[in-house]
């Protein structure tokens, strides 16, 4: 399996964007980027947990945005 095939596979996994289960996934997807970050960059628990919310807050905004504009556009 290719990588393009692989990606093509996953990418038919994920919930469609018009979903609202969209939204907690970009939230959650979001929670772990801000948490690598913080790993990465070796910085304190409390830093670390900031960025977590950061990154969970903002993939959930993410999210809602791009379901939203999916809702706005369906009827078109």
């Amino acid at each position: 399996m290719t990588s393009r095939s692989a990606i093509v596979v996953l990418a038919s996994e994920l919930p469609d964007p018009g979903q609202l289960s969209f939204a907690p996934l970009m939230g959650a997807v979001g929670l772990f980027i801000g948490g690598l970050l913080g790993h990465l960059r070796g910085v304190s628990d409390d830093e670390r947990s900031r960025l977590t919310n950061v990154g969970t807050w903002s993939g959930i905004g993410f999210g809602l945005v791009v379901w939203f504009l999916g809702f706005a556009i369906h009827p078109l």
